[in-house]
């Protein structure tokens, strides 16, 4: 295929290390059954190497069977690959599937998969039944010493793989509740956006909604947090030089997305053609104003003074407060977005309203609205729901596997402990009691 787009990185990473841990439990599990199954073989393998099967025909014996195992495995699972991964590219909304790989590199992964996990899995059940001699095998009947902390280990290791893949999906959920209940320092839970363009669209649109009961305010602006972002602009404080983000909003913007005005005054109608800028909590402190207010501020070569100082915000979930926000009064032919400020409990309902207003205005022109919400989480809530889906069914495939191999360790034992068993039940023991 022509199609060379790069897989996002924590899709990449994230599953790549679950498929490793899994990987991981099935071939610990793999090497315990063997082991278990081994103690009801002692006598084939006594009767093999009596009539002269060398130790390495034995371990080989064991290594094919195992490899045989793991074949017959990576086929279904390849079977089932053909299912799950176009859903699994559907949760991503990645633009690929199977039918973008290379036949060869297919051949060649589940090549290096098959020989790594036989390695894994194979190389102790092998090298163990083979090394014992005919005679502890056909006096004793149970296996040497060693190898039943050997087996625990194994097992200790798989349910600690689980409880690991447990806590990245405990930590997983409880980023998604912290997320969804992150403050941003303004009222996203109550605006929605309508793209426009330009001053006529943006005040039609206004007066438009202006009777209508549940929109409190409306806003125009060349910039809006998460959805318009503003670029960063080369800025200087008396000899101080730094770059800003200079969002360029209208006279209401800030009554309307909700940011409270700590010092000095919003913008009004008579700054319109003045060098005016207002700055936030952040930005004082970061620059040790003592009095912020009338202090010069150069952008773009020009000089502004601050009037007023509003509280502190998070533009999206990745911003951080170590970034200079800067607001001027946008000129209103560059109008690009309008903001809304409704009830948050009817603003789906006043995003239809927009969009009916809008076509009696411009039927022949589409708009384009979205909830203030859908912006800030929309890729967010994608990650977290898909996540969470897939840790808790990776969590309960490994807590599956790891029962096994405590199943596999709990026949071992009772085949070790036989003899003591009889005699305990002999000596009037009950079945609870052992």
């Amino acid at each position: 295929s022509d199609l060379h787009l790069p897989i996002p990185f924590i899709a990449l990473g994230t599953f790549m290390s679950l498929a490793g841990i899994i990987l991981l439990i099935a071939c610990f599990n793999l090497t315990n059954t063997t082991l278990a199954l081994y103690t009801k073989r002692m006598k084939e393998i006594g009767v093999r190497k009596v009539s002269g099967s060398s130790r390495l025909q034995i371990a080989s014996q064991f290594f094919i069977e195992i490899s045989l195992t793991i074949m017959l495995s990576v086929a279904v699972g390849f079977a089932m690959s053909l299912y799950i991964i176009p859903h699994f590219a559907a949760m991503w909304e990645l633009p690929y599937g199977l039918k973008e790989l290379n036949s060869i590199n297919i051949i060649v992964t589940l090549m290096i998969l098959l020989f790594s996990s036989a390695v894994l899995a194979g190389i102790y059940p092998a090298a163990f039944g083979s090394r014992q001699s005919p005679l502890i095998l056909f006096r004793s009947g149970k296996m040497a010493g060693g190898t039943n902390l050997f087996i625990r280990l194994l097992l200790v290791s798989q349910f600690s793989l689980s409880i690991m893949v447990l806590i990245g999906g405990t930590a997983f959920t409880q980023n998604a509740t912290y997320q969804n209940n992150i403050s941003f320092g303004y009222d996203e839970d109550k605006l929605l956006t309508a793209l426009v363009q330009g001053r006529h669209d943006a005040e039609a649109l206004s007066h438009a909604l202006s009777d209508h009961p549940k929109i409190e305010r409306t806003s125009p602006a060349v910039h809006h947090f998460a959805f318009i972002n503003a670029g960063e602009s080369p800025a200087q404080l008396g000899p101080q030089k730094f770059h800003a983000s200079v969002y360029e909003v209208g006279q209401e913007y800030f009554p309307t997305v909700g940011l409270s005005l700590i010092s000095g005054r919003f913008f009004n109608d008579r700054d319109t053609l003045q060098h005016y800028i207002i700055v936030d909590e952040n930005f004082v402190r970061r620059k040790q104003l003592s009095a912020p207010l009338d202090t010069k501020i150069v952008l773009d070569g020009k000089s502004f003074t601050i009037i007023g100082v509003v509280s502190n915000h998070l533009t999206d979930l990745e911003s951080h407060d170590r970034e200079n926000y800067i607001y001027k009064l946008a000129k209103p032919d560059q109008y690009q977005i309008l903001v809304i400020r409704a009830e948050a409990s009817t603003l789906s309902e006043t995003q239809r309203y927009v969009q009916q207003q809008w076509k009696k205005l411009f039927p022949d022109k589409p708009l384009r609205t979205d909830l203030q919400r859908d912006i800030l989480y929309q890729e967010a809530n994608m990650y977290n729901r898909n996540l969470s889906r897939i840790f808790f069914f990776i969590t309960i495939l490994g807590c599956v596997l790891s029962v096994s191999g405590l199943y596999s360790m709990a026949s071992l034992n009772i085949s070790r402990r036989t003899k003591e068993i009889g005699v305990r039940k002999v000596l009037g023991a009950s079945v609870m009691n052992i």
